[in-house]
This record gives structure tokens, C-alpha cells and sequence, in this order.
């Protein structure tokens, strides 16, 4: 395979260029960078969360130079707090992402029984609609991830439920055979 010379390439580009601007069709090129910089705030006052803050509240500095407050959004997770009509509008910066991991290596079933338990608990009565769980567990030496974090409670519930079942069912003891 032969390769054309940069220099015969430069010349074809630079005469289509001429050409063009030759037959007066203008051209304008640009580039812009846009950097969004999130910055997740939660601000407290003897341990309780300082409710009712806007962006004038805040204010961001860059070394010594003060930057504008451009974007500012208030996601309040409290149980009874007004949840947004779509919880797909909060971003994901914004939401509490859980990993329940249950460790059925040296578990006993009953054991499970209660974690099982108290998880559902949990998912039905503590956590805020914009919440997102993710469900796996540890188990013969390795981790595994049974459910990816979401926020459909039903699949959470499904997971939680039906997780250590065939641990619970499929214990067979371990006979030594005597010659």
C-alpha cells in the first residue's frame, strides 16, 4: 500500500480552501468548553438539617476569586418532605444511593430471616422515593451484585425477599464415607 505525501495533502487541502473562499461561501468555526462543577451541600445545625437555604445562602470561591452560583437546586429527603412530581428531575448527584449487602458466607438461616426482614422494613417505611438501592451479597469467598441500584421498590422487595433461599433449601451435610 503506498501512502501520499503530507505535502501533496497539504496542498490539496490548502487549494480547496482557496476554492471555497474564492467562490465567496464563508466559513466560521469555533470552540467552546463548558465545565459544570457539581457541588453537593448538606448543611446541619446540631445534627438536625438546616432547612429553607437558597443560593444566596452560599457562596463559592476559587482560590481567592468569588465564582457565581449558576445552577442551585434544593433535594430535602426527609420522610413527609414534598417530593418532586418526577424523581427522574433530581439528579443523580442529589440522591442517596444505598448498597445492601448481605453476607451469606457463614450466615445461619435464621439469621438472613431477620436481615430479610428489617431490609424490607426499611425499604418500605424509611426510604425517600428518590432513593436508590442496590442489593448483593457475599458468598463463597466473592461479592456479587443481585440487583443494580434503582429506584422501583418493587424489584428492591423481589431481591431482598428471594435472596438466600437456595442457601436455606439447598443445605445438604456433608457425609464421610468410612472404608
Amino acid at each position: 500500500m503506498r501512502s501520499i505525501p503530507r505535502s501533496i495533502l497539504g496542498a490539496a487541502l490548502l487549494a480547496a480552501l482557496l476554492a471555497t473562499s474564492a467562490r465567496g461561501e464563508k466559513t466560521f468555526q469555533d470552540v467552546t468548553d463548558v465545565v459544570v462543577v457539581e457541588i453537593p451541600v448538606q448543611v446541619t445545625r446540631d445534627g438536625r438539617p438546616v432547612r429553607g437555604l437558597t443560593a444566596a445562602d452560599f457562596e463559592v470561591r476559587d482560590g481567592r476569586k468569588r465564582r457565581p452560583i449558576v445552577g442551585f437546586d434544593v433535594i430535602d429527603v426527609a420522610p413527609g418532605a414534598p417530593v418532586p412530581t418526577r424523581t427522574a428531575d433530581i439528579p443523580v448527584s442529589g440522591r442517596r444511593h444505598f448498597l445492601l449487602l448481605f453476607d451469606l458466607a457463614l450466615s445461619r438461616p435464621y439469621s438472613i430471616v431477620k436481615a430479610r426482614r428489617a431490609t424490607v422494613e426499611l425499604v418500605e417505611t424509611s426510604l425517600h422515593p428518590s432513593d436508590r438501592v442496590a442489593v448483593g451479597i457475599y458468598s463463597g469467598g466473592s461479592a456479587r451484585l443481585l440487583l443494580n441500584f434503582t429506584s422501583d421498590r418493587e424489584q428492591i422487595l423481589t431481591a431482598i425477599q428471594t435472596l438466600g433461599l437456595p442457601q436455606l433449601v439447598d443445605r445438604v451435610p456433608i457425609l464421610s464415607a468410612s472404608c
